[in-house]
Protein backbone atom coordinates (compact mmCIF):
# COMPACT_ATOMS: atom_id res chain seq x y z
CA UNK A 1 0.00 0.00 0.00
CA UNK A 2 1.56 3.49 -0.74
CA UNK A 3 2.16 5.45 2.42
CA UNK A 4 0.01 3.85 4.73
CA UNK A 5 -1.77 6.35 6.84
CA UNK A 6 -3.70 3.73 9.05
CA UNK A 7 -1.10 1.88 10.84
CA UNK A 8 -2.20 -2.15 11.22
CA UNK A 9 -1.45 -3.48 14.24
CA UNK A 10 -3.42 -5.41 17.04
CA UNK A 11 -5.06 -8.64 15.92
CA UNK A 12 -8.76 -8.19 14.39
CA UNK A 13 -10.07 -11.23 13.02
CA UNK A 14 -14.04 -10.99 11.57
CA UNK A 15 -16.15 -13.31 11.91
CA UNK A 16 -19.06 -12.86 9.93
CA UNK A 17 -22.65 -14.35 11.12
CA UNK A 18 -24.65 -16.04 8.49
CA UNK A 19 -27.68 -14.19 7.58
CA UNK A 20 -29.90 -15.22 4.72
CA UNK A 21 -32.40 -13.16 3.12
CA UNK A 22 -35.75 -15.09 2.22
CA UNK A 23 -35.65 -16.91 -1.03
CA UNK A 24 -39.45 -17.68 -2.26
CA UNK A 25 -39.28 -17.87 -6.12
CA UNK A 26 -37.43 -19.70 -8.80
CA UNK A 27 -36.81 -16.36 -10.06
CA UNK A 28 -35.76 -14.74 -6.65
CA UNK A 29 -32.50 -12.62 -6.87
CA UNK A 30 -28.98 -14.65 -6.19
CA UNK A 31 -28.09 -13.79 -2.87
CA UNK A 32 -25.73 -15.62 -1.68
CA UNK A 33 -23.52 -14.06 -5.05
CA UNK A 34 -24.72 -11.29 -4.23
CA UNK A 35 -23.65 -11.13 -0.70
CA UNK A 36 -20.29 -12.69 -1.87
CA UNK A 37 -19.50 -9.74 -3.90
CA UNK A 38 -19.95 -7.52 -1.44
CA UNK A 39 -18.06 -9.55 0.97
CA UNK A 40 -14.92 -9.76 -1.34
CA UNK A 41 -15.14 -6.11 -1.05
CA UNK A 42 -16.15 -5.84 -4.87
CA UNK A 43 -20.15 -4.42 -5.42
CA UNK A 44 -20.05 -4.01 -9.80
CA UNK A 45 -20.83 -7.27 -10.92
CA UNK A 46 -24.13 -7.22 -8.52
CA UNK A 47 -25.72 -5.10 -10.91
CA UNK A 48 -25.67 -7.60 -13.89
CA UNK A 49 -27.12 -9.88 -11.12
CA UNK A 50 -29.76 -7.70 -10.56
CA UNK A 51 -30.58 -6.78 -14.12
CA UNK A 52 -30.79 -10.67 -14.84
CA UNK A 53 -34.01 -11.04 -13.23
CA UNK A 54 -37.50 -9.57 -15.13
CA UNK A 55 -39.21 -11.04 -11.77
CA UNK A 56 -38.79 -10.34 -8.71
CA UNK A 57 -40.91 -9.86 -5.09
CA UNK A 58 -41.68 -6.63 -3.41
CA UNK A 59 -38.95 -7.68 -0.99
CA UNK A 60 -36.28 -7.64 -3.67
CA UNK A 61 -37.43 -4.99 -5.00
CA UNK A 62 -36.74 -2.96 -2.15
CA UNK A 63 -33.19 -4.12 -2.26
CA UNK A 64 -32.30 -3.25 -5.49
CA UNK A 65 -33.95 0.12 -4.69
CA UNK A 66 -31.50 0.58 -2.00
CA UNK A 67 -28.54 -0.54 -4.12
CA UNK A 68 -29.26 1.53 -6.18
CA UNK A 69 -29.58 4.52 -4.24
CA UNK A 70 -26.22 3.06 -2.66
CA UNK A 71 -23.84 1.96 -5.78
CA UNK A 72 -25.87 2.97 -8.73
CA UNK A 73 -25.46 7.29 -9.07
CA UNK A 74 -22.30 9.69 -8.64
CA UNK A 75 -22.95 9.80 -4.94
CA UNK A 76 -24.94 7.40 -2.34
CA UNK A 77 -28.49 8.92 -1.90
CA UNK A 78 -29.41 6.91 1.12
CA UNK A 79 -30.41 7.78 4.41
CA UNK A 80 -28.52 7.22 7.58
CA UNK A 81 -29.65 7.20 11.09
CA UNK A 82 -27.90 9.79 12.80
CA UNK A 83 -25.20 8.95 16.47
CA UNK A 84 -26.74 12.04 17.99
CA UNK A 85 -22.97 13.17 17.09
CA UNK A 86 -22.52 15.75 14.41
CA UNK A 87 -18.78 15.49 14.14
CA UNK A 88 -19.06 11.55 14.26
CA UNK A 89 -21.55 12.01 11.47
CA UNK A 90 -19.61 13.53 9.24
CA UNK A 91 -16.46 11.24 9.90
CA UNK A 92 -19.09 8.39 9.43
CA UNK A 93 -20.17 10.26 5.97
CA UNK A 94 -16.06 10.36 4.91
CA UNK A 95 -15.71 6.94 5.08
CA UNK A 96 -18.76 5.77 3.56
CA UNK A 97 -18.12 7.70 0.35
CA UNK A 98 -14.27 6.15 0.66
CA UNK A 99 -15.98 2.84 0.98
CA UNK A 100 -18.43 3.39 -2.19
CA UNK A 101 -15.34 4.55 -4.18
CA UNK A 102 -13.19 1.36 -3.44
CA UNK A 103 -16.27 -1.13 -3.70
CA UNK A 104 -17.10 0.17 -7.31
CA UNK A 105 -13.34 -0.06 -8.09
CA UNK A 106 -11.31 -2.69 -6.78
CA UNK A 107 -8.92 -2.21 -8.81
CA UNK A 108 -7.50 1.01 -7.25
CA UNK A 109 -6.39 1.82 -3.53
CA UNK A 110 -8.08 5.28 -2.38
CA UNK A 111 -6.90 5.01 1.28
CA UNK A 112 -4.75 8.31 0.13
CA UNK A 113 -8.02 9.85 -0.60
CA UNK A 114 -9.13 8.78 3.13
CA UNK A 115 -6.65 10.17 4.65
CA UNK A 116 -6.65 13.55 3.04
CA UNK A 117 -10.16 13.96 4.58
CA UNK A 118 -9.32 12.43 7.32
CA UNK A 119 -6.39 14.44 8.46
CA UNK A 120 -8.49 18.06 8.20
CA UNK A 121 -11.16 16.81 10.32
CA UNK A 122 -9.15 15.41 12.85
CA UNK A 123 -7.50 19.23 12.76
CA UNK A 124 -10.48 21.26 12.94
CA UNK A 125 -11.74 18.63 15.80
CA UNK A 126 -9.30 17.05 17.53
CA UNK A 127 -6.91 19.33 19.28
CA UNK A 128 -4.48 16.53 20.45
CA UNK A 129 -4.12 16.20 16.48
CA UNK A 130 -3.05 19.12 15.10
CA UNK A 131 -0.26 17.86 12.48
CA UNK A 132 -0.66 16.38 8.77
CA UNK A 133 3.42 14.84 9.91
CA UNK A 134 1.49 12.60 12.22
CA UNK A 135 -0.28 11.01 9.48
CA UNK A 136 1.82 7.69 10.24
CA UNK A 137 -0.18 7.05 13.19
CA UNK A 138 -3.63 8.19 11.79
CA UNK A 139 -5.36 4.77 12.99
CA UNK A 140 -4.67 5.42 16.59
CA UNK A 141 -5.76 9.01 16.31
CA UNK A 142 -8.69 8.74 15.38
CA UNK A 143 -9.77 5.69 17.64
CA UNK A 144 -8.66 7.99 19.89
CA UNK A 145 -10.78 10.95 19.12
CA UNK A 146 -13.95 8.41 18.94
CA UNK A 147 -13.25 7.36 22.25
CA UNK A 148 -13.13 11.19 23.29
CA UNK A 149 -17.09 11.66 21.92
CA UNK A 150 -18.13 9.24 24.24
CA UNK A 151 -18.00 6.23 21.95
CA UNK A 152 -15.94 2.83 21.76
CA UNK A 153 -14.31 1.47 18.59
CA UNK A 154 -11.65 -0.63 17.64
CA UNK A 155 -8.01 -0.65 19.26
CA UNK A 156 -6.91 1.34 16.26
CA UNK A 157 -8.86 2.25 13.04
CA UNK A 158 -7.59 -0.10 10.37
CA UNK A 159 -7.48 -2.25 7.45
CA UNK A 160 -9.90 -5.18 7.20
CA UNK A 161 -9.09 -7.04 4.13
CA UNK A 162 -8.60 -4.40 1.00
CA UNK A 163 -10.38 -1.23 3.20
CA UNK A 164 -10.21 0.67 6.22
CA UNK A 165 -12.67 -0.32 8.57
CA UNK A 166 -14.58 2.44 11.19
CA UNK A 167 -16.86 0.07 13.90
CA UNK A 168 -18.39 2.35 16.57
CA UNK A 169 -20.70 1.11 19.11
CA UNK A 170 -21.89 3.08 22.29
CA UNK A 171 -22.86 0.31 25.15
CA UNK A 172 -20.48 -3.03 26.12
CA UNK A 173 -20.40 -5.23 29.42
CA UNK A 174 -17.16 -7.12 30.25
CA UNK A 175 -17.84 -10.68 30.85
CA UNK A 176 -15.83 -14.18 31.79
CA UNK A 177 -16.68 -17.51 29.21
CA UNK A 178 -15.04 -20.97 29.89
CA UNK A 179 -14.84 -22.14 26.26
CA UNK A 180 -14.82 -25.29 24.75
CA UNK A 181 -12.39 -25.36 21.36
CA UNK A 182 -11.90 -29.32 21.39
CA UNK A 183 -12.77 -32.60 22.74
CA UNK A 184 -10.34 -32.20 25.47
CA UNK A 185 -9.30 -28.27 25.08
CA UNK A 186 -10.78 -25.60 26.84
CA UNK A 187 -9.96 -21.92 28.23
CA UNK A 188 -11.12 -19.39 29.72
CA UNK A 189 -11.60 -16.03 27.71
CA UNK A 190 -12.52 -12.35 28.49
CA UNK A 191 -15.33 -11.16 26.30
CA UNK A 192 -16.28 -7.67 25.78
CA UNK A 193 -20.36 -7.92 24.63
CA UNK A 194 -21.05 -4.98 22.33
CA UNK A 195 -24.13 -2.90 22.02
CA UNK A 196 -25.99 -0.39 20.12
CA UNK A 197 -23.85 0.41 17.13
CA UNK A 198 -23.10 3.42 15.15
CA UNK A 199 -21.63 1.41 12.16
CA UNK A 200 -20.44 -1.91 11.79
CA UNK A 201 -17.94 -1.51 9.02
CA UNK A 202 -17.14 -1.56 4.90
CA UNK A 203 -18.74 -5.15 4.90
CA UNK A 204 -22.12 -4.08 6.38
CA UNK A 205 -22.29 -1.22 3.93
CA UNK A 206 -21.30 -3.54 1.14
CA UNK A 207 -24.26 -5.73 1.74
CA UNK A 208 -26.54 -3.37 2.86
CA UNK A 209 -26.92 -4.27 6.47
CA UNK A 210 -27.09 -8.48 5.71
CA UNK A 211 -24.09 -9.46 6.50
CA UNK A 212 -21.44 -7.55 9.30
CA UNK A 213 -18.51 -8.66 12.07
CA UNK A 214 -19.99 -10.97 14.56
CA UNK A 215 -16.64 -10.30 16.79
CA UNK A 216 -13.13 -10.23 17.01
CA UNK A 217 -9.83 -11.21 19.00
CA UNK A 218 -7.51 -8.80 20.20
CA UNK A 219 -5.03 -9.86 22.76
CA UNK A 220 -6.46 -9.37 25.63
CA UNK A 221 -10.28 -10.20 24.87
CA UNK A 222 -13.10 -11.61 22.74
CA UNK A 223 -14.93 -8.54 21.31
CA UNK A 224 -18.34 -10.01 20.64
CA UNK A 225 -21.33 -8.23 18.41
CA UNK A 226 -24.27 -9.68 21.38
CA UNK A 227 -26.91 -8.94 18.58
CA UNK A 228 -25.61 -11.55 16.07
CA UNK A 229 -26.24 -14.21 18.57
CA UNK A 230 -28.69 -16.21 20.84
CA UNK A 231 -26.48 -17.37 24.13
CA UNK A 232 -27.69 -20.02 24.12
CA UNK A 233 -27.24 -21.46 20.36
CA UNK A 234 -24.41 -23.40 18.74
CA UNK A 235 -23.62 -20.46 16.73
CA UNK A 236 -22.54 -18.55 19.64
CA UNK A 237 -20.61 -21.36 21.34
CA UNK A 238 -19.32 -22.31 18.68
CA UNK A 239 -19.29 -20.05 15.88
CA UNK A 240 -18.68 -17.28 17.92
CA UNK A 241 -16.61 -18.16 21.12
CA UNK A 242 -15.03 -21.56 20.10
CA UNK A 243 -13.59 -19.67 16.19
CA UNK A 244 -12.54 -16.49 18.31
CA UNK A 245 -10.72 -18.72 21.19
CA UNK A 246 -9.01 -20.38 18.94
CA UNK A 247 -7.50 -17.27 17.26
CA UNK A 248 -6.87 -16.30 20.55
CA UNK A 249 -4.79 -18.56 21.54
CA UNK A 250 -3.06 -19.51 18.16
CA UNK A 251 -1.82 -15.78 18.04
CA UNK A 252 0.21 -16.35 21.36
CA UNK A 253 1.60 -19.50 19.78
CA UNK A 254 2.29 -18.28 16.68
CA UNK A 255 2.23 -14.46 16.62
CA UNK A 256 2.91 -13.52 12.97
CA UNK A 257 0.67 -15.77 11.16
CA UNK A 258 -0.98 -14.92 8.36
CA UNK A 259 -4.69 -13.86 8.69
CA UNK A 260 -5.52 -16.90 6.41
CA UNK A 261 -3.90 -19.38 8.47
CA UNK A 262 -5.64 -17.99 11.56
CA UNK A 263 -9.21 -18.07 9.88
CA UNK A 264 -8.44 -21.64 8.32
CA UNK A 265 -7.52 -22.89 11.54
CA UNK A 266 -11.00 -21.15 13.46
CA UNK A 267 -12.82 -22.68 10.32
CA UNK A 268 -11.84 -25.94 11.50
CA UNK A 269 -12.06 -25.88 14.81
CA UNK A 270 -16.29 -24.94 14.14
CA UNK A 271 -16.09 -27.55 12.20
CA UNK A 272 -14.56 -29.97 14.64
CA UNK A 273 -17.43 -28.77 17.05
CA UNK A 274 -20.87 -28.12 15.08
CA UNK A 275 -23.75 -30.18 15.13
CA UNK A 276 -27.00 -28.60 13.84
CA UNK A 277 -25.27 -26.31 11.79
CA UNK A 278 -22.64 -28.39 10.14
CA UNK A 279 -24.16 -28.18 6.35
CA UNK A 280 -25.14 -24.26 6.74
CA UNK A 281 -21.47 -23.58 7.28
CA UNK A 282 -19.92 -25.45 5.08
CA UNK A 283 -22.48 -23.97 2.23
CA UNK A 284 -21.66 -20.23 3.64
CA UNK A 285 -17.86 -21.36 3.17
CA UNK A 286 -18.48 -22.67 -0.58
CA UNK A 287 -20.43 -19.40 -1.61
CA UNK A 288 -17.66 -17.09 0.49
CA UNK A 289 -14.51 -18.84 -1.34
CA UNK A 290 -12.24 -17.24 -2.78
CA UNK A 291 -7.83 -17.92 -3.17
CA UNK A 292 -7.18 -14.53 -4.59
CA UNK A 293 -9.15 -12.51 -2.22
CA UNK A 294 -7.18 -9.90 -0.24
CA UNK A 295 -9.90 -11.39 1.89
CA UNK A 296 -8.22 -14.15 4.65
CA UNK A 297 -11.99 -15.73 4.92
CA UNK A 298 -12.36 -16.24 1.55
CA UNK A 299 -8.74 -17.45 1.18
CA UNK A 300 -9.28 -19.63 4.13
CA UNK A 301 -12.61 -21.29 2.58
CA UNK A 302 -11.27 -22.09 -0.40
CA UNK A 303 -8.42 -24.26 1.33
CA UNK A 304 -10.99 -25.37 4.07
CA UNK A 305 -13.33 -26.66 0.90
CA UNK A 306 -10.47 -27.91 -1.08
CA UNK A 307 -8.98 -30.12 1.90
CA UNK A 308 -12.68 -30.97 3.55
CA UNK A 309 -13.35 -32.51 -0.24
CA UNK A 310 -9.69 -34.60 -0.53
CA UNK A 311 -10.80 -36.61 2.49
CA UNK A 312 -14.23 -36.87 2.07
CA UNK A 313 -14.93 -37.06 -1.72
CA UNK A 314 -11.25 -37.78 -3.02
CA UNK A 315 -11.79 -34.61 -5.32
CA UNK A 316 -10.25 -31.33 -5.27
CA UNK A 317 -13.32 -29.41 -4.55
CA UNK A 318 -16.99 -30.45 -4.39
CA UNK A 319 -19.43 -27.45 -4.65
CA UNK A 320 -22.42 -28.55 -4.76
CA UNK A 321 -23.89 -28.80 -1.15
CA UNK A 322 -26.39 -31.50 -1.92
CA UNK A 323 -23.35 -33.76 -2.12
CA UNK A 324 -22.46 -32.55 1.58
CA UNK A 325 -25.52 -33.00 2.92
CA UNK A 326 -25.43 -36.39 2.86
CA UNK A 327 -22.80 -36.75 5.18
CA UNK A 328 -23.28 -36.54 8.48
CA UNK A 329 -21.75 -34.00 10.78
CA UNK A 330 -19.66 -36.62 12.97
CA UNK A 331 -17.87 -37.50 9.42
CA UNK A 332 -17.34 -34.21 9.24
CA UNK A 333 -16.11 -33.56 12.49
CA UNK A 334 -13.84 -35.94 12.28
CA UNK A 335 -12.39 -34.58 8.78
CA UNK A 336 -12.36 -31.21 10.33
CA UNK A 337 -10.22 -32.25 13.22
CA UNK A 338 -7.68 -34.06 11.14
CA UNK A 339 -7.10 -31.51 9.17
CA UNK A 340 -6.74 -28.99 12.17
CA UNK A 341 -3.87 -31.79 13.54
CA UNK A 342 -2.00 -31.54 10.08
CA UNK A 343 -2.17 -28.06 10.04
CA UNK A 344 -0.83 -27.89 13.64
CA UNK A 345 1.90 -29.88 12.83
CA UNK A 346 3.26 -27.69 10.10
CA UNK A 347 3.23 -24.88 12.37
CA UNK A 348 5.35 -26.82 15.05
CA UNK A 349 7.45 -27.70 12.31
CA UNK A 350 7.73 -24.06 11.12
CA UNK A 351 8.35 -22.66 14.69
CA UNK A 352 6.58 -19.59 16.36
CA UNK A 353 7.92 -17.55 13.73
CA UNK A 354 5.36 -19.21 11.12
CA UNK A 355 3.44 -16.90 9.08
CA UNK A 356 1.68 -18.33 5.97
CA UNK A 357 1.41 -22.32 6.08
CA UNK A 358 -1.90 -23.03 4.39
CA UNK A 359 -1.27 -23.53 1.00
CA UNK A 360 1.21 -26.55 1.99
CA UNK A 361 -1.05 -28.70 2.82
Amino acid sequence: MDKLNFTISGLLFLLFPQLHFAQSTENTLPFDEIYAYGMDANVTPIFDLIKSKSEITEAEKEFVEDFQKRFGGDVDSGKYASSGDLEIDQLLSIFREYWRKSLLDPESNYMMDLGKEVIPFLIKNYSKFNSPTQRDSLGNHLADYIRSKGFHTTEQVNPQGRLVDLIIWREQVDSVFTVSISKTETTKVNVVMMDDFVSLGWIEYATLGRHHPGGWTTEDALYCVIKSYELESESFNVSYLAHEARHFLDKQLWPDLSAADLEYRSKLTELSLAKKSTHELIDFFINNSNVSSENGHQVANHYLIQGLSNKLFDNQSVRDISRWEKVKFKKINKAAVELLKAHTNLLDEAGTEAQNIIAEQ
